[in-house]
């Protein structure tokens, strides 16, 4: 009798353990899950902050970035941008210049990875070079800093938004850049500049 007291009793732990472990193994998942699009304006900022136009291409949904680029063509008033010969470099800076672009061609243009060689480095000569570019501060820094500037929230299950403030001190408002999911990945869609 004591044994089979023993047996169900070690079955019991047994399958206490299995369930600990599947709830942790989905709240893992879960978590994963939900930081995903927090993951992809890091990749954003970071390719920025590395001049780094591939990586800026992959992270951007080419498509729906210029149907709404296009839409908003003319809608705001565009400050002017003050190059600090592309030093620091934000997603806000190259928003500016975006939003700023005239004709629909020049959209197209720019919101390609051709164009990222060009807004990130001025010359559609220079490519990345990663034994060249370290960058300037740690990944914590960067991470810490991207989560003290900005507000991040879910709109949907598939439409994610970043604001953001002028650090240089053009506009008083938030910045929005929307993210949205195709399957597993998040892409940067749209940038919405403050309405002045």
């Amino acid at each position: 009798m004591g044994h089979h007291h023993r047996k169900s009793n070690q079955k019991y732990q047994w399958m206490k353990y299995v369930a600990f472990m599947a709830a942790f193994a989905i709240a893992a998942v879960a978590l994963a899950l939900y930081l995903l699009p927090f993951v992809a304006y890091y990749q954003v900022e970071s390719a920025i902050t590395n001049k780094n136009a591939e990586k800026l291409a992959a992270a951007t949904g080419f498509a729906e970035m210029r149907r709404n680029l296009k839409a908003q063509r003319g809608q705001r008033v565009i400050k002017n941008l003050k190059m600090d010969e592309g030093k620091d470099q934000t997603l806000v800076d190259l928003s500016i210049l975006w939003s700023a672009i005239p004709t629909d061609n020049e959209v197209d243009r720019a919101i390609s990875t051709e164009g990222f060689y060009v807004a990130l480095s001025g010359n559609v000569n220079t490519k990345h070079d990663p034994v060249k570019s370290a960058p300037e501060m740690s990944m914590y820094q960067m991470v810490r800093k991207l989560i003290d500037k900005a507000s991040f929230q879910y709109q949907s299950l598939s439409k994610f938004v970043v604001n953001v403030r002028d650090e240089k001190g053009r506009y008083s408002e938030y910045f929005s850049f929307i993210f949205t999911r195709e399957g597993l990945n998040w892409r940067l869609t749209n940038v919405i500049l403050p309405v002045i």
